[in-house]
């Protein structure tokens, strides 16, 4: 069966019902047969605070309406100071709505209430109770049920580059001819080389 979760948070510019001094606000919560009431915010006045919640069992979405009666707590008999009239339909979506509303004195609006709803367990809707945390407060944790991944080592550590560059070993080259010396053994002069080494230079 669908549940409505109805805060009460606070009203403004109500009807003042007390002649002398502030009014003692407090609400009573309908929806079908069940009624919840707030508690008493003394010295209130126009301008009361509750932030109380209730829950209820919604049997028939069709006929329920949320109907809020705010009063004046007296010693004697309480003072009415207005009402606020909502169909179920609008709360239909399964999330959460903040909202301010009329509240209504002899037919004309005289302030308004701040209700956050939510109807939850509708067809369909998978929404969270007012309060709840979302997702995003389970990351790292498997869905219950489910074992968690195997382990998988981490990355290896830091290596040390490679050395540096060396460059490769420069080639050796021959060294230089020796000085020009006697020919080696065995070598033939020519006939002109012979010749021109033993006429001495002109004079």
């Amino acid at each position: 069966m669908p549940e409505l979760h109805v805060r009460v948070v606070s009203a403004r510019n109500l009807h003042d019902a007390q002649t002398f001094g502030k009014q003692d606000p407090y609400c009573k919560v309908t929806v079908g047969h069940r009624t919840f009431k707030t508690r008493v915010h003394d010295n209130g006045g126009r301008n009361p605070v509750w932030n109380d919640k209730f829950v209820f069992e919604v049997a028939d979405m069709q006929l329920s309406q949320v109907v809020i009666e705010i009063w004046d707590s007296n010693f004697t008999s309480d003072d009415y100071i207005g009402t606020c009239r909502l169909p179920m339909s609008i709360f239909t979506s399964g999330q959460v709505i903040d909202q301010w509303y009329p509240v209504n004195y002899r037919n004309q609006q005289r302030g308004e209430i701040n209700l956050r709803v939510q109807m939850l367990g509708l067809p369909g809707h998978q929404g969270k109770p007012q309060g709840a945390y979302g997702q995003g407060m389970q990351q790292g944790y498997p869905p219950h049920g489910q074992q968690p991944p195997p382990y998988q080592a981490p990355p290896p550590a830091y290596q040390a580059p490679p050395p540096a560059y060396q460059p490769a070993t420069a080639p050796s080259y021959p060294s230089a001819p020796p000085a020009y010396g006697q020919p080696p053994a065995g070598h033939q002069w020519s006939s002109a080389a012979l010749l021109s080494s033993s006429v001495p230079p002109l004079s």
